[in-house]
């Protein structure tokens, strides 16, 4: 059984891309009392939104992902 985990959106930072049916953003989001830095895909659905599968990181790793990505020519 999957372990439940309840996730909320503390900031939104910004939308990364937007195809016009969903949008992957970069959102502060607190998931059990910890602060993460959250990049996935947000779809609204039934006047919800839903979130797709994305990639969740400590600032510490945020952090490091910015100097690796300076990198990229």
């Amino acid at each position: 059984m999957a372990k439940e985990f309840e996730m909320k959106t503390i900031e939104k930072v910004g939308v990364i891309s937007d195809n016009g049916k969903s949008t992957i953003e970069l959102r502060i989001t607190e998931v059990n009392g910890s602060e993460k830095y959250d990049i996935r895909g947000w779809y609204e659905k039934d006047g919800e939104e839903k979130c797709n599968k994305g990639i969740r990181l400590s600032k510490e790793e945020l952090l490091e992902r910015e100097k690796l990505l300076k990198n990229i020519k």
